[in-house]
């Protein structure tokens, strides 16, 4: 299999949607190229790694969210058994643990989280319960909380795996965005919208909120293919822009580590006192005092850093000194754009398009160049 060829044709489908001047063409090179890389049989590895990595991180999330669901559909049976022996006739409370079971008779839908939604169905509910019957039930409670005497102060305890889960929620929340399985899922989630959102109207029938999001989706396809200037509400191609950029990263990535690939034999070298890169006999000028100079200086500078993948954070902190997280994350944007400056600017030179693989969250040499 010709990994080289195959690489080739993604770097010019990649380039195609980076050189794009309108959004429209951008959103067609950007299925282009994800039709290729999703239907190109040698690819499918790059799939079968995306799968692993996304396995790995949501491990432990999946593994609380069956654990609270157990928790939480206990507790129902608990109360509901409680409720059915004293007679509750409390409407409010009653109505809570209705809601629960049409959650999970998928009677009732939802915009909030499946675990968080069932959590405070039942915590609402003996909330109502002891407003209403104050310590009469005091012994009951005490299966679902600890609380003051006077009953103010209630911490629950029927589920500690749902606290656990909603932790986990808010860390995966945060860690996706640097993760390859969340932009495949984004691009491909557009590519099968864009290919087939009329089923998918069809399926959400009588799921309101999934059909509201379906139509606005539509609305945006159609802003994107007809009118250039309007603004779209959920697809954004600044946002595809970011997803495509870490996931050509993540695939070339992928290419280079298993298939060790390599064009030609090249000589490169990086004199930071003139500021001079030379690769294959051809000369690059930088400006020795820029940051172009001063990140180039950095990547170059012993064999370590030449083979190492640089977060944008060390380097801020290597370059600039900045120790402080909030300032580092205020020059986040400068050190992927610098690194996407010196590839364009050695390409102009040179023609060689990918001295550096660049995203949003690592720098490093390419691979084939060492």
């Amino acid at each position: 299999m010709d990994y080289n060829n195959i690489l080739s044709k993604l770097e010019t489908l990649y380039n195609y949607a980076k050189n794009s001047k309108t959004r429209k063409s951008f959103f067609l090179s950007l299925i282009n190229y994800f039709d290729f890389l999703y239907k190109e049989k040698a690819l499918s590895f790059i799939f079968n790694l995306i799968q692993e990595i996304r396995k790995k991180d949501l491990k432990e999330i999946d593994q609380a969210y069956n654990q609270s669901l157990e928790e939480l559909r206990n507790t129902l049976i608990k109360i509901k058994k409680f409720t059915e022996e004293n007679q509750i006739k409390n409407k409010a409370f009653l109505d809570e643990l209705k809601k629960f079971e049409d959650l999970e008779k998928r009677i009732i839908e939802t915009t909030g989280d499946e675990i968080e939604e069932r959590f405070k169905c039942l915590t609402r509910g003996l909330y109502y319960l002891i407003n209403s019957e104050g310590i009469k039930y005091k012994n009951f409670y005490k299966n679902f909380a600890q609380f003051s005497d006077d009953l103010k102060e209630i911490e629950w305890t029927f589920s500690p795996n749902s606290y656990k889960y909603l932790d986990l929620l808010s860390k995966i929340g945060r860690i996706k965005n640097t993760r390859p399985w969340f932009f495949f899922e984004k691009i491909k989630m557009f590519y099968e919208y864009y290919f087939n959102i009329e089923e998918y109207q069809k399926e959400a029938r009588e799921k309101f909120f999934e059909m509201v999001g379906l139509l606005y989706i539509k609305e945006d396809i159609k802003t994107i293919l007809n009118k250039e200037n309007e603004p779209t509400k959920f697809i954004k191609k600044e946002d595809y822009e970011y997803y495509l950029d870490n996931m050509h990263f993540f695939v070339k990535k992928s290419l280079y580590d298993n298939f060790n690939l390599k064009t030609k034999n090249y000589y490169w070298n990086y004199d930071s006192k003139r500021g001079i890169f030379t690769i294959n006999k051809e000369k690059v000028f930088f400006k020795k005092e820029s940051f172009r100079a001063k990140l180039l200086e950095l990547l170059t500078k012993n064999e370590k850093n030449i083979k190492k993948n640089w977060s944008w954070d060390e380097i801020i902190e290597e370059i600039e000194g900045v120790l402080d997280e909030t300032k580092q994350k205020e020059q986040k944007n400068r050190v992927y754009e610098t690194g996407r400056d010196i590839n364009e600017y050695i390409a102009s030179k040179t023609g060689i398009r990918d001295f550096l693989l660049v995203n949003t969250q690592n720098i490093q040499i390419n691979p084939i160049y060492l």
